[in-house]
């Protein structure tokens, strides 16, 4: 087998075993190998873990903003994970994306990540309203 093609089955099947869907570990990994992992994430946001903030209120999609990474992108990582009923400190959270490659975008800019993290919470926020 082709080296590079066996990196992108083996890439494929790590994500598989986070638990995301093959289409999506295939699109992830087609977007990172042509460099174009930019804005939106590899995420479902239409399926998003709840957790039930103290005040009443609802997060799906806290974030926590890392970087910039290797190629000098600044990560939007999620603050609400699977299976766990409250938000992440960020050391947590940085661990998460680690661990699964999950991420709510690559920016280019800490500023263009904030914003995208503003624009993502209010389009979530109308969803569970």
């Amino acid at each position: 087998m082709n080296p590079e093609i066996g990196a992108i089955l083996a890439r494929v099947s790590e994500l598989e075993a986070t638990g995301m869907d093959r289409k999506t570990a295939l699109l992830t990994v087609a977007r990172e190998r042509r460099g174009i992992d930019l804005g939106r994430g590899n995420i479902d946001l239409n399926s998003r873990p709840v957790v039930r903030n103290p005040d009443g209120s609802i997060s799906t999609v806290y974030s926590h903003t890392i970087g910039p990474d290797s190629e000098g992108k600044f990560v939007l990582i999620p603050g609400v994970r699977p299976g766990l009923d409250r938000i992440m400190e960020a050391g947590e959270a940085a661990d998460w994306y680690e661990k699964t490659g999950q991420h709510l975008g690559k920016f280019s800019s800490i500023k263009e990540a904030g914003a995208y993290a503003e624009a993502l919470h209010k389009q979530q926020e109308k969803l569970y309203k």
